[in-house]
């Protein structure tokens, strides 16, 4: 009962849920047509921008023209002097009397000429790099200035012109001359070596081949100030006035671009500028920038709702790489014109975090946080939206992915997944939450695999060969944030926290049959993982490197290919698929273009975050490709188009690298500067031996895709530095040769450029070439003097040489002397040494003698006790009377005492004299003991007994008055 009970609840259990999914589901649907109506307002798809305030460069708010030298950098007009950017670093060079930079102009020869009030000159690089200014204004002649300020300046062949108001001036390289004007010219344009002036007394003028007077030009036909005459085609002119646009052709006039100029005219034009021969572009004081083609079209309009610091534009300018520099009366701006992506930032606040994006039937989805959002977008136009859209909101979930497969898309939110047809939102399951949708064969079979909240999900093609729900895949629970399925038919799906499952599933494709799990692909690496494919091959990605799967060994492998080529995207967070061998790859720095092929692996782009301004992850970027081969970009609140076209289109200009300062620096801190020119090899002196070289590359749009590697040969063997600071210091440098070299590496690890500056430190002046001569000249000094030295010291030697040789004879005489004494020493000593010998033989004799009569005696005595009556008495006594008298031989005695004497230093008498009572016998004893003779012997040579030795020995250290811890043998051998 209890079973049956149990089946129940979890049958009404799963009805009750399904339901209340149903429910949810149809209610998002309903909230969906009741607030259809809540529409955003959206402008144009416009370039990046990055801006540069106040804070960045630290000076004058206000910037008043723009300009770039042939290396790349930038200069500007600024309120407190003249400003360079070289990508990197801001300096300031400040006029005479701090006053205002108004115009700008750099010539072929980098002389950078600026114009302030009744002040005009140019500033220019020393050999070390420094600025320094030069005044122009300060050489007129005949001419007073009157409140002039110069606002243009141009060159046009070898004169440099400065325009002011009521004023001219011709500087020539050498002379200037001044001319006042009776009109008040108020713009001045230079078009294909023409000098156009506007004037509201005389309309257009062209300045005349004496290159003197300005000769009216235009009829009335124009209206308003004109602020720029740009060339047109067909040697037409387009002029940009405050009352519209027209273009002359010849003397013919006409308006161009209506619609579009009576937005410009309301916006107050001010600057104009054509940027490639394509694209014009005219800044205003009131609402910023506007972009038009050729044939009228806006294609693009800036202002600060959607980008600018500031919305007065007071000069234009391109710099080498062909993007925009905008200066303003606040702040700078640089409008990435050349960069494929263009964006659309007006969104933020207004409908969420964007996460997908999607076009399909003229339609541009968008998901985010708060929704699904839809706007019309017309497909037939080359640009990525032209016209101001307007988005409508669907539904009210956070959406994950907006998916087309076979032109019918899909979208998957907190709710569960749906498509879109006909306007139509239809839900295809119950399924809480749609991560992620993916096509692929299983079996032989067209599927697609979804990865939800909770379940894997199946769809398959109906009768209408269209995707419909099948299933849910049986005996597999887990959130699949991602989902791939290989060529074999396996299912790889990303766990949101727990790495990933390999799924092999049943002949039905109704459960899972196998399955295994990867916590992670090594111990090192996060639980976090990715799964992706790359030309129809599985790649996972852990943060740290690329894997792909070994069928062999049946184990995830590091994909080589995809490190080794990729060393900077190798912490990809995602990778999406744009056409045939071409792939996003999306880390937390920003999105690299590659193009994957059996042979190579290529970056073809990159996007950087940086670059965007705003706080922008990996985990909030999303691309999405798009029928038309463009990618659409989602990330925070900004949405984007990239046309893939540009990817193939080669750079024109490359980026030039060069030394901007070279110093060395002492211990005390004193600093030289040196020639930044490497031409010339250029030493120093060794107290010098700290240098510092700043590199500069004026690369603005490309920042994050390069390195800098620096090397100096010669320090200490090699030494590399690798990095994006444009700085390199080297420290306590020895004597010597060096070479330093600087390179550009970009993000494959290719060289892009690269320089060279040789230069020496001199050794110390004691090590130096004049020190060694000098020291030369005193050795030469030194040696004459030593000749002579040695010459009076010859005549000194010869007159004392007799008396030396008297001297030697003399001490050879006694060195004979000493010889001889030492051979009588000798003679003695080997005496002395022959007495002691026969000392020691006669010693021993006699220990033998008494040896040999004492064993006779006992041979005698052991006959007669056996013989006994046998051997008469008077016999045997005879022969040991003979016997003991020749035991002891006093003359044995004397020669014995004689000879001991002689070598031991008067023995006996000293100790005769020392110790009186000693008597003959005690003498000999001691004689015996001081040649360390044993008891034994000493008894063989005395005729008594070992017992006899012992009691003599006795009664001796009494005598000598020797206490019995007194060696007496050591007593006698020491006695002197």
């Amino acid at each position: 009962m209890c079973d049956l009970l149990s089946l129940f609840f979890k049958r009404d259990l799963k009805f009750f849920k399904s339901v209340f999914n149903r429910a949810i589901i149809t209610i998002a649907i309903i909230n969906s047509l009741v607030f259809n109506a809540f529409v955003v307002r959206a402008q144009f798809f416009t370039p990046l921008v990055t801006n540069y305030s106040q804070q960045h460069y630290l000076a004058g708010s206000q910037n008043w023209s723009v300009a770039t030298d042939t290396c790349g950098v930038m200069y500007f007009g600024n309120n407190n002097g003249l400003l360079q950017y070289d990508g990197i670093n801001w300096d300031l060079f400040k006029l005479p009397r701090g006053k205002v930079v108004r115009s700008v102009m750099v010539d072929v020869n980098n002389q950078v000429f600026v114009g302030s009030f009744e002040e005009f000159g140019y500033f220019q690089k020393n050999m070390d790099g420094t600025m320094f200014y030069t005044s122009i204004s300060s050489k007129l002649k005949d001419y007073k200035m009157q409140n002039d300020e110069i606002w243009s300046i141009i060159r046009l062949n070898k004169y440099i012109y400065f325009f002011s108001f009521n004023s001219y001036f011709i500087y020539d390289g050498e002379t200037v001359l001044g001319y006042r004007t009776s009109d008040s010219r108020i713009s001045f344009s230079l078009v294909d070596n023409a000098i156009y002036a506007f004037s509201e007394q005389n309309g257009l003028s062209l300045l005349n081949d004496q290159m003197k007077i300005f000769n009216a030009r235009t009829d009335r036909f124009v209206k308003g100030v004109i602020v720029g005459v740009l060339p047109f085609h067909n040697n037409g002119l387009l002029l940009v006035s405050k009352g519209g646009l027209f273009i002359q052709q010849g003397n013919s006039y006409s308006r161009f671009a209506p619609d579009v100029s009576d937005i410009i005219i309301k916006a107050n034009p001010n600057k104009a500028i054509l940027i490639s021969d394509s694209i014009i572009v005219v800044g205003t004081i009131l609402n910023g920038i506007f972009a038009l083609d050729k044939s009228g079209s806006l294609l693009w309009h800036l202002n600060t709702e959607n980008g600018l610091l500031n919305n007065t534009i007071l000069g234009l300018s391109t710099d080498k790489a062909g993007d925009l520099w905008v200066a303003m009366d606040k702040g700078i701006s640089m409008i990435h014109i050349k960069s494929p992506l263009k964006v659309f930032n007006s969104i933020k606040s207004k409908i969420g975090t964007i996460y997908a994006a999607a076009i399909s039937n003229h339609k541009l989805y968008i998901g985010t946080n708060q929704g699904l959002y839809e706007a019309d977008y017309d497909t037939s136009s080359n640009n990525a939206i032209t016209n101001a859209i307007s988005f409508k909101r669907l539904t009210f979930d956070h959406v994950w992915h907006i998916t087309k497969i076979d032109n019918q898309l899909f979208f998957g939110n907190n709710a569960s997944t749906f498509s879109i047809a006909n306007d139509k939102i239809i839900p295809l399951h119950h399924v809480n939450g749609g991560f992620v949708i993916k096509k692929g064969v299983i079996d032989g079979k067209e599927v697609l695999i979804e990865g939800t909240y909770s379940q894997l999900v199946m769809h398959t093609k109906n009768s209408n060969g269209e995707w419909s729900f099948s299933h849910a895949i049986e005996n597999f629970s887990n959130p699949v944030r991602f989902v791939e399925i290989d060529y074999q038919g396996n299912i790889w799906c990303s766990h949101l926290h727990k790495g990933i499952y390999k799924i092999r599933l049943t002949s039905d494709l109704m459960s899972v049959q196998s399955i295994k799990h990867y916590p992670s692909i090594s111990s090192e690496s996060a639980a976090i993982v990715n799964v992706f494919k790359v030309n129809n091959r599985v790649v996972f990605l852990d943060l740290e490197q690329f894997y792909t799967y070994d069928d062999i060994s049946e184990t995830l492998i590091p994909f080589d290919k995809l490190n080794d080529s990729l060393p900077a995207y190798k912490n990809s967070r995602a990778i999406v698929e744009v056409s045939l061998n071409h792939y996003w790859f999306i880390n937390d720095v920003g999105a690299a273009l590659v193009k994957v092929t059996d042979d190579e692996v290529v970056i073809l782009n990159q996007i950087m975050f940086s670059n965007f301004q705003i706080d922008v992850s990996a985990d909030e970027f999303a691309i999405m490709q798009t029928s038309d081969l463009r990618s659409l970009f989602c990330f925070g609140y900004l949405l984007g188009f990239y046309n893939n076209s540009f990817s193939t289109k080669k750079i024109s200009y490359k980026t030039p690298l060069f030394l901007k300062d070279v110093h060395a620096q002492t211990q005390k801190g004193v600093v030289l500067h040196l020639p930044v020119i490497s031409t010339n090899h250029y030493s120093v002196s060794h107290q010098y031996n700290n240098f510092q070289f700043t590199i500069s590359y004026p690369n603005f749009a490309d920042k994050g895709h390069y390195s800098f590697r620096y090397f100096l040969d010669g320090y200490n063997g090699k030494q590399y530095a690798d990095g994006f600071s444009r700085i390199a210091n080297y420290y306590n440098l020895s004597a010597g040769d060096y070479v330093f070299q600087a390179k550009v590496i970009d993000e494959s690890g290719k060289l892009v450029t690269e320089l060279s500056y040789p230069f020496s430190v001199n050794p110390p002046f004691l090590l130096s070439w004049p020190a060694i001569f000098l020291y030369i000249g005193l050795m030469l000094l030194l040696l004459y003097w030593l000749v002579g030295f040695i010459h009076r010291r010859v005549v000194k030697t010869n007159s004392k040489l007799l008396h030396e040789q008297q001297l030697q004879q003399h001490a050879i005489l006694m060195e004979k002397q000493q010889t001889i004494m030492s051979l009588e020493n000798e003679k003695l000593e080997a005496e002395l040494n022959h007495k002691g010998k026969e000392i020691a033989s006669t010693a021993l004799s006699i220990i033998h003698k008494n040896e040999v009569l004492s064993a006779i005696k006992d041979e005698l005595t052991e006959q007669k006790k056996n013989l006994g009556v046998h051997y008469p008495n008077k016999y045997f006594e005879k022969i040991i009377h003979l016997i003991d008298n020749n035991l002891t031989v006093e003359n044995d005695w004397v020669l014995f005492q004689t000879n001991f004497d002689l070598i031991h230093d008067h023995f006996f008498r000293n100790l005769k004299h020392t110790y009186s009572d000693l008597s003959p016998n005690d003498l000999r004893l001691c004689a015996l003991l001081r040649l360390n003779l044993t008891t034994k012997n000493i008894a063989s040579l005395m005729n008594v007994s070992a017992k006899g030795v012992e009691i003599g020995r006795y009664r001796l250290r009494k005598k000598l008055g020797i206490s019995s811890e007194t060696s007496l043998t050591n007593f006698l051998i020491e006695f002197k």
